[in-house]
């Protein structure tokens, strides 16, 4: 496995950067290359514009983490056979936990060597340095947290699980920093082969525990063997030789400052939902609604995260106003467009998701899958918004939006909670994205002067387009369940039949739209330009 990921690195032409790191006449060709190509121009040197580089670490980045959520659904589809409800209840409350930690102590350390056009040997240092800071800090909490924890969720079980869970975020930080000189080439293909090599590895490992023990240890020795296998790779592409030093701290006191608060409060307000349900619902209710949850991040994490992550380095190479202004459109529209159908078909395919995935005993999970569907989506347009405050210096901004957002879900999540328990919990988290919408595109309007109306307006096609692609999937599931039985296998064709169609539909409106527009550059054109080069490309090689 490790001679494949030394390929990989290789065919980039990264083998002198893999043996000992980029020389400073390296770092100067690669910023020399990246100016040649700037939003405006539409295009620069022999890889092409901005937008075109962007796409492409996009594709990578979306294609890894897409390939590693399908393993991950396949080893939840395993622990689903093995284990119970009450088994994922109980994994579920001591992971919400481990969560909020791991996000409270987060340092980006790669977002402070993107913003350095010629970073020194110490800036790495010092980003390691506060990576290995952060892993005692998490251990330290979590050995002091364990026991009241459980005394709080009324599970004697739980201190045993936090203390191994506990590993999980302590590595995952401790990447090789020069990993960032990756990202600074919009080159994410290594970060594709570690997501697929680490999730192969904790799948097979999962699902040998789960099916000698049945225990719910299997879904906790997944969760520490993926960042392990990470962090093994990552020394493996990307050689590094840990020094510590804190020489360059200034140049991560923003990150470590207003964007670790903003990461902080943002993983509290998605973590509140379990940190009350956890203790409001017998575990085997509460694991129901955490695998629902599960399910229906999948879409954010394997696509709209990897979306967001080149876009730090976009945001930051455009030179003015006006560029960032014209991006920021494109990227909104573009999240919703790619993650938009994915979550409606969740949302309205969840009986066929549940029968498919979950099987017999996970009755009620389909009105939770729905339900979250709903919430996920308001929430898709202003994803970048963390991005752009990063590349832009304006973290403060973005950490009063997620601020308000805490404000505006304790309350709201406590009555809701008190009224109707889970249900209400749901109805809540999609009122809240809903009232956000207007809040998160004001902060936009700070920060990079696009009004409100403006944003709203270059979502039209894409929002016409997922309306549509809802009446279909509706109607499509009323006409063609009747003509197909309920075998696990002939439910999965029928979803996929059904949702292909619609999605069909769905780019049919988008496109007749944007062509009936005059066909203005965004995400549609850059599709179009796309699939055009791949067929230009078959037709050599068939000629």
């Amino acid at each position: 496995m490790l001679r494949l990921v030394r390929a990989v690195a290789s065919r980039r032409g990264g083998s002198r950067f893999l043996k000992a790191g980029p020389s400073r006449n390296d770092r100067e060709m690669t910023v020399k290359k990246d100016a040649g190509a700037s939003p405006e121009s539409g295009s620069g040197p022999a890889t092409g514009g901005l937008g075109t580089r962007l796409a492409s670490a996009s594709s990578w980045s979306i294609g890894g983490q897409l390939a590693a959520k399908l393993l991950d659904l396949a080893t939840l589809v395993v622990l689903l056979y093995f284990l119970t409800p009450a088994d994922f209840g109980l994994v579920a409350q001591a992971l919400t936990i481990v969560v909020i930690v791991e996000a409270v102590t987060m340092v980006p350390i790669q977002t402070p060597i993107l913003r350095i056009a010629q970073p020194e040997r110490a800036l790495y240092d010092t980003a390691f340095t506060l990576t290995l800071l952060r892993a005692v800090l998490i251990g330290a909490i979590m050995a002091l947290c364990a026991v009241p924890l459980a005394a709080y969720f009324r599970e004697p079980d739980l201190p045993p699980l936090l203390y191994a869970l506990a590993l999980a975020p302590m590595v995952r930080g401790c990447l090789s920093p020069m990993m960032a000189e990756f990202d600074r080439r919009y080159d994410l293909r290594p970060y594709a082969v570690m997501e697929v090599t680490a999730k192969t590895t904790a799948f097979c490992i999962a699902v040998t525990i789960a099916a000698t023990t049945a225990s719910y240890w299997a879904i906790a020795a997944a969760t520490i063997t993926t960042p392990l296998v990470l962090a093994t790779i990552s020394y493996v592409l990307a050689p590094y030789r840990p020094r510590l030093s804190l020489v360059h701290f200034a140049s991560f006191r923003d990150i470590v400052g207003w964007n670790t608060a903003a990461q902080a409060i943002e993983t509290v307000t998605w973590q509140l939902d379990r940190l009350m349900l956890g203790r409001a619902l017998p575990n085997d209710v509460f694991g129901r609604y955490a695998a629902s949850r599960q399910i229906n991040e999948i879409p954010q994490q394997s696509i709209s995260r990897p979306l967001t992550r080149p876009m730090i380095a976009a945001f930051a190479q455009a030179q003015d106003q006006a560029r960032l202004r014209v991006l920021w459109l494109k990227c909104s529209n573009t999240m919703l467009f790619v993650v938009g159908p994915i979550v409606v078909g969740l949302a309205l395919l969840a009986d066929e998701v549940v029968m498919v995935i979950f099987g017999p005993g996970w009755e009620g999970a389909e009105v939770f899958i729905f339900g979250l569907a709903l919430a996920v989506l308001p929430q898709l347009p202003w994803m970048p918004l963390r991005s752009l405050a990063v590349a832009t210096y304006r973290t403060r901004l973005q950490t009063f939006c997620v601020f308000i957002k805490l404000m505006i879900s304790i309350p709201v999540l406590v009555i809701a909670i008190k009224w109707q328990g889970v249900i209400g919990a749901i109805v809540a988290k999609v009122l809240i994205e809903v009232a956000m919408i207007p809040i998160s595109a004001h902060f936009i309007h700070r920060l990079i002067g696009v009004s409100v109306l403006d944003q709203l307006w270059a979502l039209r096609r894409t929002v016409a387009g997922l309306i549509a692609l809802a009446v279909m999937l509706a109607a499509l599931r009323d006409m063609l369940m009747p003509a197909f039985g309920t075998h696990r296998l002939v439910v999965a064709m029928e979803g996929g039949v059904i949702f292909g169609l619609a999605f069909l539909g769905y780019l049919s409106v988008v496109f007749a739209l944007w062509w009936m527009a005059g066909r203005p550059n965004g995400i549609e054109s850059l599709m179009i330009d796309r699939a055009t080069a791949v067929l230009a490309v078959l037709r050599r090689r068939l000629a």
